[in-house]
């Protein structure tokens, strides 16, 4: 259960930290910069929604399925679901491939 609240308030902590943007970029110089610094902007709010949310269902997912002196039961593998997150990632990476090209284009 411990370990459930310092994963919490690790995630929460960090992410609190880079919202607040204390270790920013400079200001941009020019319209390339403002492109590339909202554009990496984008990336962070997208990938940091994500290691959130990660994180908040790790601390769930240990205090849910912590030891309880039970027997463990072993399930089966869920290859819709392998095949759905690897799908997922897939689509994530590629879309911020094509989102990028316009920047690193220009």
């Amino acid at each position: 259960m411990l370990l459930a609240v310092v994963v919490w308030l690790l995630s929460l902590g960090i992410v609190g930290l880079f919202a607040a943007k204390r270790w920013w970029f400079p200001d941009p110089i020019n319209a390339l910069a403002r492109d590339f610094d909202s554009h990496f902007a984008l990336l962070a709010i997208i990938t940091g929604a994500i290691f959130l949310i990660a994180h908040l269902v790790l601390g769930y997912c240990i205090v849910r399925f912590r030891d309880r002196g039970k027997t463990v039961q072993q399930t089966d593998p869920s290859t819709k679901m392998e095949l759905g997150w690897t799908i997922a990632g897939v689509v994530l990476f590629v879309g911020f491939a094509v989102i990028s090209t316009r920047i690193w284009a220009g």
